[in-house]
């Protein structure tokens, strides 16, 4: 599979993350590919 767009953005906050693909067209239904990765750490010993 191979896709083009024209453009990227990137977002971050704290610990999220997003990447999105999109050819900038100003329509409701513009094509588009988006990574999101969120990160969750544990918060110390949770048996307490």
């Amino acid at each position: 599979m191979e896709l083009q767009f024209k453009t990227v953005s990137v977002t971050i906050s704290g610990d999220y993350y997003q990447v999105l693909f999109h050819d900038d067209l100003d329509v409701d239904d513009e094509p588009y590919f988006m990574i999101q990765r969120q990160f969750e750490f544990p918060e110390g010993n949770l048996d307490n």
